[in-house]
């Protein structure tokens, strides 16, 4: 066993690379809820790519460490401390046994990983729907011998990996493209669409986020059958409010698609608390694919 979980906080999940074996069921492939935190959370301490992390959402977490170790602590939401002393983000630490790791909540975002060197070992055969942890839990982890990096670092240095900027020319910005029922608004409505502020309402968790501001409303009885929907789906209910669904997201809805949030910036939207103000931004899904392919962390 590596941690001895305390407190959960809001939440506190293990969660593994989405899993889409099980679609077909009706299974959500779920899913860390930020995937760049979680990419760099592992390469902190050398791990695979889809190595088991433990992610925290909401602040309040926290854990005694049962023997020594290598952590990587990644993701903006919320301040990683070690003992008493609080400790850089996006950095990995050596951590005795007995030392007190906990997370306080931060206003700048949601969620916040903890890797492992070696990884975390999850219980749950459909780990990616994510192991919901509860107070006074054991987990394990894999105990994978420290590996070399492949610069040729080794593991016992500490290294910083940079922030994603998420600001751009001032304007807070979350790359979308039309969906495939676009064409129930009329033009000048999409337009505001993609012009418009929206906020994100405090309605909001790992399965989709609940936008405020100007309604779309499509108000002219039409009704469409349940269709394919996956995490970044912009769903329009009769409100006229849109939905973002996230890492949980169902597989059908029964709502119109008005766009889709490009997968290169799930994490940013992911990360954004209650109250932010941003615009979606439209692009190609070609350039959706584009942004893709130039993560670092792919």
């Amino acid at each position: 066993m590596i941690l001895h979980v305390i407190t959960t906080g809001t939440l506190a999940t293990i969660q593994t690379l989405p899993d889409y074996r099980w679609l077909h069921n009706g299974v959500p492939a779920g899913g860390p809820a930020d995937a760049d935190a979680f990419k760099k959370a592992n390469q902190l301490v050398c791990n695979s790519p889809g190595a088991a992390v433990l992610e925290t959402a909401g602040g309040g977490f926290s854990a005694i460490v049962e023997r020594d170790c290598w952590l990587g602590f990644t993701g903006a939401g919320g301040h990683w401390w070690l003992g008493r002393s609080e400790i850089e983000n996006n950095r990995s630490y050596f951590v005795p046994k007995g030392m007190m790791i906990k997370n306080i909540g931060s206003s700048q975002g949601n969620y916040a990983c903890l890797s492992v060197a070696g990884g975390f070992a999850p219980q749950r055969k459909l780990v990616a729907q994510g192991e919901r942890l509860a107070p006074d839990r054991m987990v394990a982890d894999l105990h994978i011998p420290f590996k070399k990096l492949g610069n040729g670092l080794m593991m016992g240095r500490q290294f910083v990996l940079p922030l994603t900027q998420i600001w751009q020319d001032n304007k807070l910005v979350i790359r979308t493209f039309p969906g495939p029922e676009a064409y129930w608004w009329t033009a000048q409505q999409v337009d505001e669409f993609f012009s418009m502020p929206y906020i994100v309402s405090r309605q909001s968790n790992r399965m989709g986020i609940r936008l405020t501001g100007n309604p779309l409303p499509y108000g002219d009885g039409r009704e469409m059958l349940t269709a394919g929907v996956a995490p970044g789906t912009v769903q329009v209910p009769p409100d006229g409010l849109p939905i973002v669904l996230m890492a949980d997201a169902q597989t059908t809805g029964g709502y119109p698609r008005i766009a889709q949030v490009a997968e290169a910036d799930l994490s940013r939207l992911a990360q954004l608390p209650p109250g932010a103000v941003f615009h979606f931004k439209k692009i190609s899904g070609e350039q959706a694919e584009a942004a893709l392919l130039e993560q670092p962390f792919r």
